[in-house]
């Protein structure tokens, strides 16, 4: 999982400050909207790299006596690439609500 993690939440945090200078939010005032979209924004990039971890380990839960390795060749073989990405879209939708309101409330209470 850590494999996941670490470049998911460096995505997830450069594209979080980029977009809130996209955004020219800077905590000056109340933004409901901008940080929204900023929070489910971030929400695609993270899950994006989250989500073939998120699957391995899923199927590593499954399987008994199967390496990580075994598991990504054996998914790769089958399904291609999109096997790693097979809940992507569920995740991501599952996601956004969380994400985007977890950031509007970080945002302006800050303000």
């Amino acid at each position: 999982m850590a494999l996941g993690c670490i470049p998911a939440h460096a995505c997830y945090f450069t594209a979080y400050e980029h977009l809130k200078v996209y955004f020219n939010f800077k905590n000056q005032h109340f933004d409901f909207l901008s940080t929204l979209l900023i929070g489910a924004s971030t929400t695609f990039i993270h899950d994006f790299f989250i989500t073939p971890a998120d699957v391995v380990k899923q199927r590593l839960q499954l399987c008994n006596n199967m390496t990580a390795k075994e598991c990504i060749v054996k998914i790769l073989k089958e399904d291609g690439i999109k096997g790693l990405y097979r809940s992507y879209p569920i995740t991501v939708l599952m996601n956004i609500p969380f994400a985007s309101v977890v950031v509007c409330t970080n945002e302006n209470l800050k303000t």
